[in-house]
């Protein structure tokens, strides 16, 4: 069972007043190219810089992972900041984590 940070996941995800929406979405496109260039391996030790998105509304909820013990992941606030329902952190885990990393590299290989 994961548990959610009480800190949203580092970087500069704000909207500046007067930014045009171009400048936030290259910026919010670009930290989360960084982050999936950067996730650990499926079978990695450390799961920590693992992505999680969540389908919600028109998009996704994205969380990392930033802690493996407890199992805790933190917030992405990326472009229309959606966020994921308390139970659907609460049901992540490990296996799942892994899981997700498997698909991910299934896909990247051209499936």
């Amino acid at each position: 069972m994961a548990k959610l940070s009480s800190t949203k996941y580092p970087g500069d995800w704000e909207y500046h007043p007067g930014e045009e929406f171009t400048v936030k979405l290259a910026r919010d496109e670009e930290q989360l190219k960084q982050i999936i260039d950067n996730q650990p391996k499926s079978d990695a030790v450390s799961l920590v810089g693992a992505l999680l998105a969540f389908p919600e509304g028109d998009g996704y909820a994205y969380y990392v992972v930033v802690k493996d013990k407890p199992l805790t992941v933190a917030w992405v606030p990326y472009l229309d900041e959606w966020q994921a329902d308390e139970c659907t952190i609460r049901g992540v885990t490990e296996a799942y984590v892994r899981q997700a990393l498997k698909r991910k590299e299934f896909w990247k290989k051209g499936g």
